[in-house]
């Protein structure tokens, strides 16, 4: 796991959707459809989007250093929810090295400016709120999305781009009718990408198929004179092309190589500020705190190989308290769930692991919702500005819902989403896992294969629970 938003991580496998950015600079955005046109019937690829592709990935190998200004908007709701200045230039031991400054605006019109960069080795996060800046030392394209994510600051990142191999695992990619940006004509490359939410059995149909898995697509904006996007939107769709979530990222401004404008690639400490830092050595000491943590852990119960991870709430203490909204505007505590068995769920709307686990939940919730057992989701959204209610209504998902549990995350040791918790009828800790774990012996299962063994874990813990 590595460290992600507010202090909450998200799996490293998963790395879908949720994207999208243009600059505070920002040209004429294309007007996004309410619901994208799902891929023709016969979605293989065909031999002018192959052709394309390859340019496109020439055209990046064969960019030294870009700029852009960024506006990233809700695919559904239209909504501009960041805007930003990119720079960009290879490092000379490969990779990338960036920087970002600009605002983020939540679904209360508020903002909140953020400046990020990485030269490197290091990557930096400047939180105004607390004068305090985050460091990490990454080593992966994989590891900086991630990390910028958990600043809330992986919108504006055209990440195919600065993709260490740009799409390495494609699908399905076809040639869609070009499309005017900017005031200028750009051919439409859709590339519908595998994700940990389907097997790779089953990627294949998504494109074409009605009643296949949701899909993740990406849309590329080519201009046709350099080869390279200037609009990407990431889109989740229903199997029948329906949108369910997307971020367009429309870049205004654009400059490359010589033209590029950058900027100074590590952040300064201003004065009165401090660094929170994470090096590899603080990770190893975690790592070793960890196997001496499962060495000493009680016994596991009947039917539970997961074990609680040793970062977040031990089992045993005490479950800290909480006062939260429900969407009907009502107030719930820790105490309302005296004497069952409580599942909690951290998680966001934005968060792809989040949404492979809630089928599970929901069977839990069905299974046990005459028993003294809660299932309860926690919302911790974060300035993101997604609508959780709307999205479990959309889903069909009744069982209970908390908002705005980014302000008890931190009571929760909640580094990870999604963050799950057993709490025991004397509102005692019994489990707590972060991410989806795969089986014993199984490390590249696939998603489903995950979400099964949470479930199964799930219900193990909730039996062993539950009063005798």
């Amino acid at each position: 796991m590595t460290q992600f938003g507010r202090s909450v991580v998200v799996s490293a496998y998963w790395l879908v959707v949720a994207a999208g950015g243009a600059g505070a600079a920002g040209g004429v955005l294309a007007q996004p459809a309410a619901t994208p046109a799902p891929a023709p019937a016969a979605a293989a690829t065909d031999t002018a989007a192959t052709e394309l592709l390859a340019k496109v990935r020439e055209a990046i190998k064969n960019t030294r250093s870009l700029s852009y200004g960024a506006v990233v908007t809700d695919m559904k709701g239209g909504a501009t929810i960041s805007t930003g200045e990119v720079s960009a230039a290879r490092a000379d031991a490969g990779g990338w090295k960036v920087f970002a400054s600009g605002e983020n605006v939540n679904s209360k019109d508020e903002k909140t400016n953020f400046t990020v960069a990485y030269d490197g080795l290091s990557a930096r996060a400047m939180r105004d709120r607390d004068k305090v800046i985050i460091e990490r030392s990454l080593e992966k394209t994989e590891d900086l999305q991630i990390f910028f994510s958990g600043q809330s600051v992986r919108h504006p990142f055209a990440w195919e781009v600065l993709a260490d191999e740009p799409f390495a695992k494609v699908t399905s990619v076809t040639l869609e009718a070009a499309e005017t940006v900017q005031g200028e004509p750009r051919e439409v490359l859709r590339i519908v990408v595998p994700d940990a939410g389907t097997d790779e059995a089953d990627a294949a149909a998504v494109a074409g198929d009605a009643k296949g898995t949701p899909a993740s697509v990406v849309r590329l904006f080519v201009s046709k004179g350099d080869h390279l996007p200037r609009r990407i939107e990431r889109l989740r769709l229903a199997g029948d092309g329906t949108l369910l979530a997307g971020r367009a990222l429309e870049m205004s401004n654009f400059a490359i190589n010589a033209d590029a404008t950058l900027r100074q690639f590590t952040l300064d400490v201003p004065e009165g500020w401090r660094v929170r830092a994470a090096d590899r050595d603080a990770r190893r000491a975690a790592r070793e705190a960890q196997k001496e943590a499962e060495k000493n852990a009680p016994p596991l119960p009947e039917g539970v190989t997961w074990r609680s991870d040793p970062n977040v709430l031990r089992p045993g203490e005490a479950a800290p308290d909480f006062s939260l909204a429900t969407p009907d505007g009502g107030k719930k505590t820790l105490a309302d769930y005296k004497g069952k068995v409580l599942v909690l769920d951290f998680w966001a709307t934005w968060c792809g692991p989040c949404k492979t686990a809630m089928p599970a939940l929901q069977r839990l919730h069905e299974k046990y919702k005459d028993q003294p057992v809660a299932i309860v989701g926690m919302n911790a959204e974060g300035p993101e500005g997604g609508d959780p209610v709307a999205f479990k209504k959309e889903n069909g998902y009744t069982y209970q819902l908390l908002l705005e549990a980014d302000a008890v995350s931190d009571a929760f040791k909640v580094r990870g989403l999604p963050t799950f918790y057993v709490i025991g009828p004397d509102g005692k800790v019994v489990w707590g896992g972060v991410g989806l774990s795969p089986p014993p012996g199984s490390q590249r299962a696939s998603s489903k294969a995950r979400a099964e063994y949470l479930e199964q874990t799930l219900d193990a813990l909730i039996q062993s629970a539950l009063p005798k």
